[in-house]
């Protein structure tokens, strides 16, 4: 279906959270809720041909292929945007810190799901595992924390599709018309995701992966080098000022603000592979489950190694000035002494690279909200199931619940632009609790595997640092969000602070 299929399958998991804990169920008692989830999960990964008991299953190349297609998609806009905090060295690797990180805490849950598998516990779910490890707390946790991340994850969507509506429409008196207004253009999708079923939409849009997938990173790619060439127009006297350089080469840990861009770089890069939660889902549907995890490992490591190359050709181009997304540096017949103005690179109007970019991301969006938006309500719906019991699709409670869950999501569009610190603030204080603390502690509960004192130690050096993103992210982000930004005027419409006088000379000397 499309890039984002892992956070997706997440979305299923939190609609099997609010299902009773059965744990007998057969194949043929399954709910509604459970058929929809695997029906859509079908779109999402390509399967195998029938096996002799009728199923399809997933072969070890599929998973594979879709590990890399869930991961690759709209985490590509930015990934750029990492770079300035924590620099040339750093940045890539925290990176691939996260793909070790994620790649062990694959191994994690997939040895918490045979362990309770031996003990007769079925685990088709990411929920199932937390309530085999913990109980009925578990599963209540990890619902809380799954469904929490999809609303962070469908009002980050609406951020997107925004921007992007912005960038490529110029309908108001010959430019942008605010991203406030196509936020609140949009919300009609939100309302017909919730209320209609888009099933057939999706059935038609699966081919729409690999497509979005591939064009991410070679669009990226291009207008990354076509900035790189445009580098050149950009003098050396206005690229760096006393209290910005335009690269950095190693972040300042001596000071709190440092310590906060490592947490933000690193709630990124596990937003970027936050699949862990898939792992029991995509285990239940695999030809052969113990391929699972060596496959997974290697899609993590193609994918960093691509978000490196994305991360430091975008580096090279914009430095320490660059916008927070890339499409939005991809632009041309910027103003004259364009590189002497605040936000600089995103000056101008949009590359037909940058429209393809643009439309290809809103409708990437556009479809995954068709999964996202429905799975978020009735994950809220879980919460007070006697409230909304009814097979009734129109009665009051729904109908509140979900204009209540729109106006929300368009209240976040219009309100919060920074996307990249509103996805570190769902990763840090979501993502990573369903993707490294909760494994761990399970794993270490029910002893999942007989492991060593280095490991041990790793595991402990892991849940710290998981504990650290938390805290430490979630502030960074909320604070972020919260305070105004001064250096967030709309781009071009002042002389950037901190320049040179040489720098000021020449902008001056451009102007008569």
């Amino acid at each position: 279906m499309s890039s984002d299929a892992a956070r997706e399958l997440t979305a299923f998991d939190g609609i099997n959270s609010n299902l009773e804990p059965s744990r007998t169920q057969s194949k043929t008692e399954m709910s509604g809720q459970e058929e929809m989830a695997r029906s859509i999960a079908s779109l999402s990964f390509q399967v195998a041909p029938a096996t002799t008991e009728g199923e399809r299953k997933l072969s070890t190349l599929g998973l594979f292929l879709n590990m890399t297609l869930s991961i690759i998609g709209t985490t590509v806009l930015g990934i750029s945007a990492q770079m300035p905090k924590a620099g040339w060295i750093l940045t890539p690797l925290l990176l691939c810190m996260g793909c070790c990180i994620v790649s062990e805490m694959t191994w994690v849950v997939s040895n918490v799901i045979a362990k309770l598998r031996d003990s007769e516990v079925e685990i088709a779910a990411y929920q199932d595992l937390a309530h085999g490890a913990f109980g009925f707390p578990g599963r209540m946790i990890s619902s809380v924390t799954s469904t929490m991340a999809l609303v962070g994850l469908t009002c980050n969507g609406l951020v997107l599709i925004s921007k992007n509506l912005d960038y490529s429409l110029t309908l108001c008196n010959g430019g942008r018309c605010g991203r406030k207004w196509w936020a609140l253009a949009a919300t009609p999708t939100t309302l017909f995701y919730a209320f209609v079923d888009a099933g057939d939409l999706l059935q038609k849009a699966a081919v729409l992966g690999p497509v979005v997938c591939v064009g991410c990173v070679v669009l990226a790619w291009f207008g990354e080098i076509s900035a790189i060439t445009e580098l050149s127009d950009f003098p050396q006297s206005c690229r760096s000022s006393p209290d910005l350089p335009y690269w950095t080469i190693f972040p300042d840990l001596s000071t709190s603000k440092g310590w906060m861009n490592v947490a933000d770089v690193a709630s990124y890069g596990f937003y970027c592979f936050a699949v862990v939660v898939t792992v029991p889902s995509l285990q239940a549907q695999m030809q052969d489950p113990s391929k699972l995890v060596p496959a997974a490992t290697v899609a993590y490591a193609l994918c960093t190694g691509l978000f490196i190359t994305i991360m430091m050709l975008g580096y090279c181009a914009f430095g320490n000035l660059g916008p927070q997304s890339i499409i939005d540096g991809m632009t041309n017949t910027r103003p004259i002494g364009w590189w002497a103005l605040n936000r600089p690179w995103e000056t101008g109007y949009g590359t037909a690279n940058g429209q393809v970019f643009s439309w290809m991301i809103t409708l990437n969006l556009l479809l995954t909200d068709a999964i996202y938006v429905p799975c978020t309500v009735q994950a809220m719906e879980g919460w007070a199931p006697s409230v909304f019991k009814s097979e009734r699709r129109w009665t009051l409670p729904k109908v509140t619940l979900r204009l209540a869950y729109a106006a929300f999501r368009t209240l976040v569009a219009t309100e919060v632009e920074q996307f990249v610190e509103l996805t570190n603030l769902t990763s840090s204080l979501f993502c990573i609790c369903n993707n490294i603390l909760i494994p761990i502690l399970a794993f270490h509960k029910i002893r999942a595997s007989q492991v060593g004192s280095v490991r041990k130690a790793m595991h402990f050096a892991i849940f710290l640092f998981g504990i650290f993103v938390v805290v430490i992210g979630s502030t960074s982000a909320l604070k972020a969000l919260l305070s105004p930004n001064p250096n967030r005027a709309q781009p071009g419409t002042s002389v950037r602070k901190g320049i040179s006088a040489e720098c000021e000379k020449a902008y001056k000397d451009t102007q008569n």
